[in-house]
């Protein structure tokens, strides 16, 4: 697209008035919110400035700065200089920026009338007018954030027919108006993570027929209604992390019969178990995160239930020993993450399914040791994490067939930490032309093979040592060899050998 010209040469100055409309029809309604019309109440001037420019959407926008409080009865006088050959007219994107206690009256939805994003940015938005919506024919893009509002107005968007997403971050909403949304249906992605949200109406989704996506992390959340989700045959992705949901049927019954599911995120909640034969149903299902609680304690585990759609899998808080066969169906898999304290070992053919994998993580407190061909069938991985074990020695071998470590993201590549690492053995690596970056922070490393560094030369640049015992340190450069903060885990390496 041609870059628009940046020459200021329109001034306007706006007055945007609560009581002001551009229809009788609306004038009348403003009027009966006051519900005390003989007062004659003269609203007051409220300087604000904006700055038009297209954001990175390429939306032409009005960055909307105001700098003192506002009122239900304020104005604001609004200054701002256009880009060249543009007027209120164009402009499709508002900004709206507050640093003091102020009002939403929706002044900014009648002067724009071909209006689609609006973005109600600060933490001292201490209220919503409930007729702040009544003109918003074109809103596409609705962005709510703010620290106060514990709740919004019923109905506030029930005149909003083309809003398509919604979210509200404001780390303070406790409850939701069921008619919220009126029956507006062309929603398709409702986001308010990081709020004190207990439950959510039955009905807020009635008409939602095109809904994709639900964002409900970080919240209190209890439980779902079965009926909650009925209408949203589309529904892609869900996400119900950190809640204080108790028992898995708190959200199945509301997740049951969506067979177009494919994100599915359900971790640090209060489930004591999960019955993985639930996920059977999503044969889309391509992301699945479940687990990580210190109450949860996975076990009896249906592993062959899982979907062979997944492409990532999250399974945290494993109590029980994962069966060799685990994976066989999860051929598609590209990152996998275990977390656990059940395995004092892996079985060697465990990860040999999973060719495609590009990121490996596992925590198992109780792994003991490695198979020298545990990734034998690895030769995509980029990253591999291997955390909280009781792992001493790496034996020979083990990284060889990892000849793209590190090809993805050069700050990635083979991690060993928190772990009982004594020594490192220089057999225990490959050829590795990518990689660039070890992490054995935590480990009990007092003896190093001397030509451990040699072979990665020049390609290694990064090492953390932190928390070892003849290294603490990071370590920085192209060249590691020599290094005299090493020279004491090499000559430890030689005495013991």
């Amino acid at each position: 697209m041609t870059q628009k010209p940046q020459q200021l040469i329109q001034t306007s100055t706006m007055y945007l008035a609560l009581f002001i409309s551009l229809s009788p029809h609306l004038c009348t309604q403003q009027h009966i919110i006051t519900s005390q019309p003989h007062l004659n109440i003269t609203p007051t001037p409220i300087p604000a400035t904006c700055t038009y420019l297209y954001n990175y959407d390429n939306i032409y926008t009005c960055n909307l700065q105001v700098p003192q409080p506002v009122s239900m009865t304020d104005i604001l006088e609004i200054t701002g200089t256009h880009l060249e050959n543009h007027t209120d007219a164009d402009v499709e994107g508002v900004q709206f920026l507050v640093k003091l206690n102020t009002t939403f009256n929706g002044d900014v939805l009648r002067k724009f009338e071909n209006l689609k994003n609006l973005e109600i940015s600060g933490r001292n938005i201490h209220k919503i007018n409930p007729n702040a919506f009544d003109v918003c024919p074109k809103l596409e893009r609705l962005i709510i954030s703010s620290g106060f509002l514990r709740t919004l107005p019923s109905g506030l968007l029930k005149n909003c027919e083309n809003l398509v997403y919604f979210e509200s971050m404001s780390q303070s909403l406790e409850t939701f108006p069921e008619d919220f949304f009126g029956s507006a249906k062309n929603l398709e992605v409702f986001s308010v993570p990081f709020n004190k949200l207990t439950f959510l109406p039955e009905k807020l989704f009635l008409n939602m027929q095109k809904l994709r996506k639900l964002s409900l992390g970080y919240n209190n959340l209890q439980e779902l209604s079965s009926n909650f989700l009925i209408n949203c045959s589309n529904l892609e992705e869900v996400t119900l992390y950190v809640n204080d949901f108790q028992d898995q049927s708190d959200i199945t019954f509301a997740l049951n019969g969506h067979p177009n599911l494919r994100h599915l995120s359900i971790n640090d909640n209060n489930f004591t178990n999960f019955d993985f034969r639930f996920f059977s149903q999503f044969q889309k299902l391509e992301y699945l995160e479940i687990g990580m609680q210190p109450v949860t304690k996975l076990t009896n585990i249906h592993w062959q239930a899982l979907p062979a759609s997944l492409t990532e899998l999250r399974v945290m808080e494993i109590d029980e020993e994962v069966p060799a066969n685990a994976f066989e169906r999860l051929v598609n898999l590209k990152s996998l993450r275990l977390i656990g304290t059940g395995n004092e070992k892996l079985y060697k053919d465990i990860f040999k399914p999973l060719t495609s994998l590009v990121s490996l993580s596992f925590t198992f407190t109780g792994l003991q040791a490695l198979d020298p061909d545990l990734f034998s069938s690895q030769a995509s991985l980029s990253n591999l994490v291997i955390s909280n074990t009781q792992i001493k020695e790496l034996p020979a071998g083990l990284f060889v067939p990892l000849v793209n470590i590190g090809h993805v993201n050069k700050y990635n590549g083979i991690e060993v930490s928190s772990s009982n690492l004594a020594r490192l053995n220089a057999n225990s690596f490959g050829l590795h032309p990518h990689l660039q970056s070890i992490d054995f922070n935590g480990n009990d490393i007092n003896g190093i093979e001397h030509e451990l560094f040699s072979r990665f030369h020049p390609n290694l640049t990064f090492v953390n040592f932190r928390g070892n015992k003849c290294v603490d340190d990071l370590l920085w450069g192209e060249n590691l060899d020599p290094n005299e903060m090493l020279e004491q885990c090499f000559k430890n390496w030689m005495e013991r050998n």
